[in-house]
């Protein structure tokens, strides 16, 4: 984190179809379903815990705002530069039994 860098491999994600049920040959018995780094995904918890808590400590959050806050139900620096590297460049593969696509760009 200190030098603001993100591995490319940490910033690729694999998507594969996961059967849920019901006929095999009909896709929407299939959701995706993707694959990331395990290092990759309990920084991203860490950053994300570190967020939330500063925003409720400041008290910047809608009282009525429900998504992705504990406890509620619904259906600087360093940190800032490696936090932009890891959102920047982002790739996508798609796996389909054991085949795998050409690496894509992630636009968001």
């Amino acid at each position: 984190m200190e030098t603001g860098r993100v591995p490319d491999d940490w910033r690729t994600t694999t998507f594969t179809a996961a059967y849920t049920n019901g006929q095999k040959y009909i896709q929407a018995n299939y959701r995706p379903t993707s694959i990331t780094c395990i290092c990759c995904k309990i920084i991203e918890h860490i950053v994300t815990s570190h967020i939330m808590k500063h925003a409720e400590a400041v008290n910047i959050l809608y009282p009525l705002q429900h998504g992705f806050r504990s406890k509620r139900f619904c259906e600087t620096g360093k940190t800032n530069s490696w936090l932009d590297a890891f959102l920047t460049n982002r790739a996508q593969v798609v796996a389909v039994e054991g085949e795998q696509s050409d690496k894509g760009n992630v636009e968001s």
